[in-house]
């Protein structure tokens, strides 16, 4: 039992990093901020950034960060022109409780229904969901249960089981892991337009991830952009405007 209770925390620090940002404060008042309380009780921070346009994104970042560490993405978000959310998984930035893979998949929930039922955008007509990394694990487990506008995925894995073959060169942690994202299980299952964004140069979560995932996903509204020469964390300023314009592209054919 000790042995499994250490397992168990070692796996908790290698797969969820909240503390590795700090919190930032800002001084913008472009958006409102609400706290919502997801199924285990976790009051789950988030900020609605209104730009008056009929749909909205639901963005769920990657590890290692916090909403107030998101301008670039909120700046992104913009040139593409919707209206946006950016909220915190327990135990990140402002949000209580400590994560797990289930906590993450329920935060999310909780913030969809919020946006659905309190500021009345429709879940297949007016909601995009788009999951970075991390994110996009948790983006990829509610859109293979229900069907939202559209789905887009950046740097996204196939499965944890997989990462740990990456950032652990071979030790066999997947023994012990309990925390498994299977996207690749899950992806297959998305019925809604789904974009994939990767960059070649990815060496976090590699290029072959996206393929792998693609391959398994429907063909027929299924599609990748290629993100030249970007790695794992400079998507935005490798991809410029070419990726804007992929994401409004891929979004007009949804219309």
């Amino acid at each position: 039992m000790v042995l499994k209770y250490l397992l168990e925390k070692i796996e908790s620090r290698l797969t969820f990093r909240p503390y590795k940002k700090k919190w930032k404060e800002s001084d913008e008042s472009n958006y409102q901020e609400f706290s919502v309380l997801d199924k285990y009780e976790n009051n789950i921070h988030l900020r609605f950034y209104d730009l008056k346009t009929k749909d909205v994104l639901i963005f769920s970042h990657g590890n290692e960060s916090n909403i107030s560490q998101l301008d670039h993405k909120c700046d992104f978000f913009r040139k593409i022109g919707l209206s946006f959310i950016t909220y915190d998984y327990p135990g990140y930035g402002k949000s209580s409780g400590v994560p797990s893979e289930q906590k993450l998949f329920s935060s999310h929930e909780a913030v969809i229904k919020f946006v659905n039922s309190e500021l009345g955008f429709d879940l297949e007509k007016n909601i995009i969901i788009f999951g970075q990394s991390l994110g996009g694990a948790v983006t990829c487990d509610f859109a293979s249960k229900q069907k939202v506008k559209a789905v887009i995925l950046e740097s996204t894995f196939t499965s944890t089981h997989d990462m740990s073959k990456v950032v652990l060169k071979g030790l066999p942690v997947y023994l012990f892991i309990s925390n498994k994202f299977v996207n690749i299980e899950k992806v297959g299952k998305i019925n809604s337009p789904l974009l994939f964004a990767h960059g070649t140069l990815d060496n976090l979560t590699p290029f072959s991830f996206a393929k792998r995932l693609l391959a398994k996903s429907r063909k027929e509204t299924s599609f990748l952009f290629e993100i030249e020469g970007g790695d794992h964390w400079n998507q935005i300023e490798k991809g410029g405007e070419n990726y804007v314009n992929a994401v409004r592209e891929f979004l007009s054919k949804i219309e």
